[in-house]
């Protein structure tokens, strides 16, 4: 078993991740305190990691400076089903608001049961 970030499953190759471990991560408004202590801990057990942000924060550096991190977006579009306008009044807007905090992202995960849906 091997740890790595969900960025280098190869897709067009069957069960290219069934040997890997993939650790991810939401940050979901965590405090600054509690994210440094889980990046802490990733850095101690030496762990590739990807962690999905819904936030701005100064740990982002730190993050992007770890080679064993990937990071993608954590998009809520709750707010947008229930007319709150927070981050876009629409699902393009929504994503790019979370593009604007991490450009790089490669990958993303919703919240909630939208990962199934039409978005």
């Amino acid at each position: 078993m091997v740890f790595d970030n969900i960025k280098n499953i190869n897709v067009n190759k069957e069960n290219d991740y069934k040997d890997n471990i993939y650790v991810t991560l939401d940050v979901d408004w965590a405090s600054d305190e509690v994210l440094a202590f889980t990046l802490d801990c990733i850095d101690k057990n030496d762990l590739h990691a990807t962690i999905f942000c819904t936030h701005d924060t100064q740990l982002i550096k730190r993050m992007r400076e770890n080679p064993k991190i990937g990071l993608g977006i954590h998009p809520n579009f709750n707010k947008l089903v229930n007319n709150d306008f927070e981050y876009g009044n629409n699902i393009s807007a929504i994503i790019d608001h979370f593009k604007r905090i991490i450009p790089e992202a490669v990958s993303v995960r919703s919240h909630s049961m939208f990962q199934s849906t039409n978005i």
